[in-house]
């Protein structure tokens, strides 16, 4: 260390400034206040720092500031001042809850040289309690596992649970580290202090020791998109997207899980597992035998858009789409709730190395469904197919592609059989074709070839003599093509579609098997789809003639949208989007209104529409008052029902689900996208004078509900799993799933 002269010198300067201002310390002085030093080092156990502050009246015991020559001589949760040599606290500092980075920390008063508003954990209960959505560990409530999992220089190894920051290992009353804290830890534990409050500028460096305590689970805050669910005996099964942010990121970690909820209790998922995603090694940060083992390393992006089915033996059945390669994956549990998944398959999409190129980007929108005879098939989008000039995955055809198992249970790839496009169509080309760069933007322009160019933007004004001057509308200020002209004002070529909702047929697939009278294989079932066509705004369905790898998809027809012109009318009719997130249910033989309910929703009219027929025909009549022909039935209108209050038409069906019910009706639950609820509603196709909805009720209204809405209905209960977005009643910004159960006989 510094000589005691230097020290003196440079202390003596700066003790006004930096004394511990107003720090009582424990003191025992009162009244008149303290008298003298001496009095101070009595009062506070001896310290040689103590002093009697006597410009403050009362006279009041203060400390001295802590010399040092680096952090290590300092308290935890200290670092040392280079040039004035003295130890002062280190803390997050915040201006108000909210402001804090990590999860579950508050924005309090902290500190003692010097205090202020800093971020740390709230204290955990007297029994380890703690609030939502954060753990006891080392006596504080955290909401992810501090200091990143571990401390991993080697020079600052300790956790300070307190702060959240990582700290020297102290040195004791001797100047010598204390063996518990010169440990390495294994993974899945973080070195911190035994006692997590012997911290900051008054700790007991005599009495510092530490230990190596197991990390606290991984929190769980973003597990509920993409959502889809099963119910088979006793449990609700769960298939869905792990968007939780790895720490420090935005990245998502993008995982396949499902959770398994017994219906005794559906607040909270009896397990949680992790299929695909998680990297087979990487950096503990989190209790290894909680979520992702851990693991906080991003591995694949997966898990998107999954769909999964079950049998009445708790096989279950699982297919998502890889977002990094555009694949159709599938994993599966055979031999019920103690079986093992197996590794999971890519069905459709890449393909090994030495053979023929890429499928395509395919597997969005994956719905599965098992036929009579318990064997899997799945229903997909082909996103864009194989371009060979680019050697990407962009081409311009899209489809809605068909694949089957040859068993009950599949093993590997071998054990499906890609039927192929069951519907095609190209996509147009992206404006200018994707070719101009940052500083251009593509125009429409009669003169260049294609009617589109990519422009330079004007710095000069375009029409600078009009009155207004300036482009109106949805026009630019661009160069003209001879760069000696004044600049013009062109219309921008903006894409029509936002890259959620591509453009092509064969989105938003619902799969399901029938086995009526244009189904040839009555044993097994065939198969019948339900899909949206964005090129058309229009919602088509297609039944396959027999089962297996050679179904035979007859003709396709449009349910709705896509409206032929009137006859003898010289107005074109007025182009609805209608058919976005079909849902497909299929009833016994016999049922009221026909086997094959189509949900779906007309956004044009703002209306959660229902076709029910036993087979498939185009462009049925809408039935809008009694003996009106047709077979498409408004389930939900957007405008107040009896006794509703009145409030603007919104927008139902955003997303929505259907089954049938044992007594025949139609249960819906759907997210009325203009208040963003959840929805359940009965539709009961036997009422008369015109089938109707006899019921309808919000089931979630708080935050934003009603996502990725799914329905099955077990023994007259309807069990309904959906994804609340940025909930506002939780304490931390998070998506929750929930499941609500609601009769339905």
């Amino acid at each position: 260390m510094t000589s005691s002269l230097v020290r003196r010198a440079l202390l003596a300067a700066i003790i006004a400034a930096v004394s511990i201002s107003g720090c009582k310390c424990g003191a025992k002085v009162t009244g008149a206040g303290c008298q003298s030093d001496e009095e101070c080092r009595a009062d506070l156990n001896g310290s040689d720092r103590a002093f009697c502050d006597r410009s403050k009246t009362p006279a009041v015991c203060e400390l001295h500031p802590k010399q040092c020559d680096t952090a290590a001589d300092c308290c935890p949760a200290q670092v040392c001042n280079a040039q004035g040599h003295y130890c002062f606290d280190k803390y997050t500092p915040c201006t108000q809850d909210g402001s804090c980075p990590a999860q579950g920390e508050a924005c309090k008063e902290i500190g003692v040289f010097a205090k202020g508003l800093g971020c740390t954990f709230e204290k955990c209960g007297p029994t380890g309690a703690c609030g939502e959505g954060t753990t006891c560990f080392n006596k504080y409530c955290v909401g992810e596992p501090p200091c990143n999992g571990g401390c991993k220089n080697a020079a600052s190894p300790v956790c300070v649970t307190a702060t959240n920051l990582c700290s020297p290992a102290p040195k004791g009353a001797g100047g010598a580290i204390d063996a518990s804290c010169a440990q390495t830890c294994p993974g899945g534990k973080i070195l911190v202090l035994q006692d997590p409050d012997n911290i900051f500028d008054t700790c007991n460096l005599g009495a510092e020791k530490c230990e190596c305590d197991s990390l606290p689970p991984l929190q769980t805050c973003d597990v509920s998109r993409h959502s889809s669910m099963a119910v088979s005996g006793q449990n609700v099964y769960v298939s869905a997207y792990d968007g939780d942010p790895m720490p420090g990121s935005t990245e998502p970690y993008g995982d396949l899980v499902v959770h398994t909820f017994d219906k005794s209790d559906l607040t909270k998922p009896q397990k949680t597992e992790w299929l695909d995603g998680v990297p087979a090694t990487g950096h503990i940060g989190g209790d290894v035998n909680g979520p992702r083992g851990g693991i906080t390393d991003r591995g694949p992006n997966v898990g998107q858009y999954s769909s999964i089915a079950a049998n009445a033996l708790g096989d279950l059945y699982v297919a998502y789409y890889d977002a990094d390669n555009g694949d159709l994956k599938f994993t599966a549990r055979y031999g019920g709730p103690a079986a093992r998944w197996i590794t999971p398959i890519t069905i459709d999409g890449s393909t090994p190395i030495g053979s023929a190129p890429s499928n395509g980007d395919v597997g969005m929108y994956a719905s599965l469904a098992l036929d009579k005879t318990g064997v899997p098939a799945i229903a997909y989008f082909r996103r864009g197919d194989y371009d060979a000039a680019s050697a990407t995955e962009t081409g311009l055809s899209t489809a809605l592609v068909y694949a089957v198992a040859k068993r009950p249970q599949p093993l590997t790839r071998d054990d499906w059989v890609v039927v192929g496009d069951v519907d095609r169509a190209n996509r147009p080309p992206p404006p200018c074709n994707n070719l101009c760069t940052n500083t251009q933007i593509c125009v429409a322009d009669p003169n260049a070839a294609g009617g589109q160019r990519c422009a330079e933007k004007s710095t000069a004004q375009c029409n600078a003599t009009q009155t207004p001057a300036g482009c109106t509308g949805n026009q630019v200020c661009v160069q003209d093509t001879d760069t000696n002209h004044s600049p013009v004002c062109r219309s921008t070529e903006a894409a029509a579609t936002l890259a959620e909702l591509p453009a092509g047929t064969g989105l938003m697939p619902s799969l399901g098997f029938v086995d009526n009278a244009d189904c040839l294989d009555q044993s097994q079932g065939c198969a019948v789809i339900a899909y949206y066509d964005s090129l058309k705004g229009a919602v088509k369905a297609v039944q396959a003639a027999h089962a297996g790898a050679s179904p035979a998809f007859g003709p396709i027809k449009e349910i709705d949208g896509d409206d032929p012109p009137p006859a003898q009318s010289t107005t074109p009719p007025v182009r609805r989007d209608t058919g976005r997130w079909p849902a497909l249910a299929i009833g016994p033989a016999g049922q009221a209104g026909g086997r094959i309910a189509i949900a779906f929703a007309d956004l044009t009219n703002q209306q959660l529409l229902v076709y029910q027929s036993d087979a498939l025909f185009e462009h049925s009549a809408h039935v809008n008052k009694p003996g009106d022909p047709g077979l498409i039935h408004v389930v939900d209108s957007g405008r107040p029902g009896a006794g509703e209050p009145w409030h603007p038409q919104s927008f139902p069906g955003a997303q929505t689900s259907i089954a049938f019910t044992p007594s025949g009706k139609l249960a819906l639950a759907y997210q009325d996208a203009t208040p963003t609820d959840l929805v359940f509603a009965i539709y009961d196709p036997s009422a008369s004078p015109v089938p109707k909805a006899t019921s309808r009720t919000t089931m979630r209204s708080t935050g934003a509900a009603g996502f990725w809405p799914k329905i099955a209905v077990s023994a007259g209960t309807a069990y309904v799993s959906s994804a609340t977005i940025k909930a506002v009643n939780s304490s931390r910004m998070c998506n929750p799933l929930s499941i609500d159960a609601k009769s339905a006989p």
